[in-house]
C-alpha cells in the first residue's frame, strides 16, 4: 500500500506516501501538468498534490502559489500546509497553524557534509551517525519551512536546543533566531529504515 504512514494530532493531519504509481496515476487525480524534466521530479510534484488532496479534499490545487522562497502556499487561505519529497517518498502536513515537514533518504554524504548545518557542539548529539544526521537536517529543513523569513543560516539561526531518541521516535527542540523574540519550535519525527522525518508540533 502506497500511503506508508499516517499522523493526527492537536491541530495537525500528516501522511507520508511511497510512490510505486506511475505518472499517470496521479495526473488522472489531480488533473496538473508538471514542467519538470526529470521523471522522479514529476512523480514528486504530482504525487505530493494528490495527497494534499487526500488530506484536504476540495482543495483547488490549481491555485497553490509558489512564493520567492519556493515554499508552495495558498493564498488567504484558512490553513497551512507543507510538503517534501525525498524519492520514493512525499510527505504532507496540513494545519491551522504554521508547520514544516520534511523527508530525508539516508545518504552516505551527509556525514561529511555535517558541519555545514550543524555546529561541533550540535554534532555530539547525532554520534556521527548517518541516520541520526538525517534527523536533524531534516528538523532544520521543517523549522525552514515553517518560518516565513528567508535566508536562514541553519547553524546561526536554528540551534537545536535538544534531541532525544527512543528508536524509532525522535524530538527535537530548536531556536528559530531569526527575529526577535526568538521562536522555540518542538519537533517530533522516526527513523525508518531507509529515511528519516521530521515536523514541526503546531503551538
Amino acid at each position: 500500500m502506497p500511503l506508508f504512514k499516517e499522523k493526527n494530532g492537536p491541530g495537525f493531519q500528516l501522511a507520508i506516501w511511497k510512490i510505486t504509481e506511475p505518472e499517470d496515476f496521479f495526473k488522472q487525480k489531480t488533473r496538473l501538468e508538471s514542467v519538470a524534466r526529470l521523471d522522479h521530479r514529476r512523480l514528486e510534484f504530482q504525487a505530493s498534490r494528490y495527497l494534499l488532496q487526500q488530506l484536504h479534499p476540495g482543495i483547488i490545487l490549481e491555485a497553490i502559489q509558489i512564493n520567492a522562497d519556493g515554499k508552495p502556499y495558498l493564498p488567504e487561505s484558512t490553513f497551512h500546509f507543507s510538503i517534501s519529497h525525498s524519492f520514493p517518498y512525499v510527505g504532507v502536513i496540513i494545519s491551522t497553524q504554521l508547520v514544516g515537514i520534511d523527508v530525508q533518504t539516508y545518504q552516505e554524504k551527509i556525514s561529511r557534509l555535517q558541519h555545514k548545518f550543524l555546529s561541533e557542539k550540535e554534532q555530539v548529539f547525532f554520534q556521527n551517525d548517518i541516520r541520526q544526521i538525517t534527523l536533524a537536517w531534516a528538523a532544520k529543513e521543517a523549522a525552514f519551512k515553517w518560518s516565513e523569513h528567508a535566508h536562514f543560516d541553519f547553524i546561526r539561526h536554528l540551534p537545536i536546543q535538544s534531541y532525544r531518541l527512543k528508536n524509532p521516535d525522535a524530538a527535537m527542540t530548536l531556536d528559530v533566531q531569526k527575529q526577535q523574540p526568538y521562536n522555540t519550535l518542538n519537533l517530533k519525527g522516526q527513523l525508518e529504515n531507509d529515511f528519516g522525518w521530521m515536523f514541526t508540533l503546531p503551538e
